[in-house]
């Protein structure tokens, strides 16, 4: 039978082992959300000019279908390419 001593080891020995992953796997965490950090610094700017690209041009293709008598109603037209 194990004495006090002993378990009481073992049990400082286990919370230091679980101690240890966790401050692994909080590193590993760190790490990774800083290279998603690097990849949305690189990703956001080119998001941000396709988004504006398509909505030109969509904007765009959509003016030129519309019959010039149908300006006054250009906007809503329009707004089709917002949504």
């Amino acid at each position: 039978m194990s004495t006090v001593a002993e378990l009481r080891q073992q049990l400082e020995t286990l919370k230091k082992r679980n101690g240890d992953e966790i401050a692994q796997a909080t590193k590993e965490v760190e790490r990774l959300q800083k290279e998603l950090e690097d990849i949305a610094a690189i990703t956001e700017p080119i998001e941000r000019k396709s988004t504006n690209f398509n909505a030109n041009a969509c904007r765009d293709a959509v003016t030129a279908m519309i019959p010039k008598a149908a300006t006054r109603e250009l906007p809503f037209y329009q707004m089709l390419c917002w949504v």
